[in-house]
């Protein structure tokens, strides 16, 4: 459809959020079509730590500043359109935090800038064990496989402290068999007396926690379900509770708003539990096409979304087209002097980019 017919001018939009699995094609097919006239594309995007195509528009503009022209901003520049309690409840929550350095800022974040949780912030946090947990949980990212080259299973055991902080209390990852994984976590959910087993199904649906049955039942342990969005029951050493999480979209975009609540001071390492890895990991890894997926991140992700309840954000790409058949007769509207929005836009020259 995109390459039917040619384009004097297009406009993508929030280009951080395409579809990972089709944004390459998507702006290809973009890119042969708008040959048109003087051929113009604009391209508007928040800046996205790690963002492939963003940095690649990006190194393009500084090697060819004429053809490809960048501007800037924050949100600071829209307050005048905005509703000041929100951009008040914006800044208190995010200001200082490479979410609010992206967002509100308009920060382009450098690599070593890009990983999930600084060190120092962490160190900041680290904390005691708590004397009362209100909850704990153990969080699984599992590998379907153990075999040499296959993903690690992510195993990390997590409580919510009387402060309403989340704790992170062990670390258990490694290359375990799927009996071996299950069995582990089923000990872990009894000595610890957890309250749920949160699992990402993304790999192997209910395979899942049909091993967990498996591991499960000649110990005389039921294993149920939890229905989404239904509260988590008290411990019962006869039962496990399974909440099942799938992960949808980017790892990065998934682990956002964890990042903030480590930078708000929400989450504490437990001093002196083995977490040396994990903080590896979340000090380490960057977002990437090529880069690793890492599953004591994902599993961390997804223990510390459950307790304090992180409102993941899920894109709606059919939003961003509402407003586009508004934008374009704004734009077709002639201006001072008779000139449409449109010839405004134009890049001397030939084709170019406007990022």
């Amino acid at each position: 459809n995109i390459r039917s017919p040619s384009f004097d001018l297009a406009w993508l939009s929030e280009l951080q959020s395409w579809p990972v699995a089709t944004r390459d094609e998507a702006y290809m097919n973009f890119a042969f079509a708008t040959r048109k006239g003087r051929a113009q594309t604009i391209i508007d995007a928040t800046p996205k730590r790690g963002h492939p195509m963003i940095l690649r528009l990006l190194r393009e503009a500084s090697a060819d500043p004429v053809a490809y022209r960048v501007s800037r901003g924050s949100m600071r520049e829209n307050y005048a359109h905005l509703t000041p309690a929100a951009v008040a409840k914006l800044l208190k929550e995010f200001a200082g935090t490479t979410a609010g350095r992206e967002e509100l800022d308009g920060e382009m974040l450098a690599d070593d800038e890009a990983a999930t949780v600084a060190q120092a912030v962490i160190d900041q946090h680290r904390a005691p064990m708590p004397t009362r947990l209100k909850r704990r949980v153990l969080s699984i990212d599992p590998s379907v496989t153990s075999r040499k080259g296959s993903d690690q299973t992510g195993l990390v055991d997590l409580g919510l402290g009387a402060d309403d902080r989340a704790y992170v209390l062990g670390d258990y990852t490694g290359k375990h068999r799927p009996e071996a994984w299950a069995s582990l976590a089923l000990d872990l959910y009894l000595s610890g007396q957890c309250d749920c087993i949160v699992v990402e199904t993304n790999k192997g649906g209910d395979l899942l926690t049909r091993n967990l049955r498996a591991e499960a039942g000649p110990r005389g342990i039921s294993v149920v379900v939890l229905a989404k969005g239904s509260p988590v029951l008290p411990h019962n050493p006869r039962i496990v509770y399974v909440r099942e999480v799938f992960g949808r979209g980017e790892k990065s975009d998934r682990a956002r708003p964890v990042s903030t609540a480590y930078e708000r001071g929400r989450v504490s390492h437990v001093s002196g539990a083995n977490l040396t890895a994990l903080e590896h990991t979340l000090t380490t890894w960057v977002p990437g096409p090529h880069a690793l997926s890492p599953g004591d991140l994902d599993a961390l992700v997804h223990g510390i979304v459950e307790l304090l309840g992180l409102a993941v954000e899920i894109v709606d790409h059919s939003e961003g087209m509402k407003g586009i058949m508004t934008a374009q007769r704004e734009l077709m509207k002639p201006r001072a002097g008779g000139a449409a929005m449109t010839s405004l836009l134009a890049v001397r020259g030939g084709r170019g980019r406007t990022i």
